[in-house]
């Protein structure tokens, strides 16, 4: 078999990733730390996506959660503390 011409036993080249592909992979790989490190614009790209499950949409809502507490918290208390 192997004298046919093409014959292979080798996988098909690798095709490169689409922007949606690249938008939604951090998020539904499962890290919470690369949701964070993400911006609100990247995070908002990504939730269109067909290619994210309840739980990648869900880290994403969760963060989105995390960082409106997070603004009205810091300006009430600076670097943490509460007072002077």
């Amino acid at each position: 078999m192997r004298s046919r011409r093409n014959a292979s036993n080798l996988p098909a080249p690798r095709r490169e990733a689409t922007a949606e592909q690249v938008e939604a992979a951090p998020p539904w790989s499962g890290d919470e730390q690369t949701a964070r490190e993400k911006a609100d614009d990247q995070l908002a790209a990504a939730m269109p996506s067909n290619l994210l499950d309840d739980r990648a949409r869900a880290r994403i809502e969760a963060e989105a959660d995390r960082r409106d507490l997070a603004v009205p918290l810091a300006r009430i208390r600076p670097a943490g503390t509460v007072g002077p």
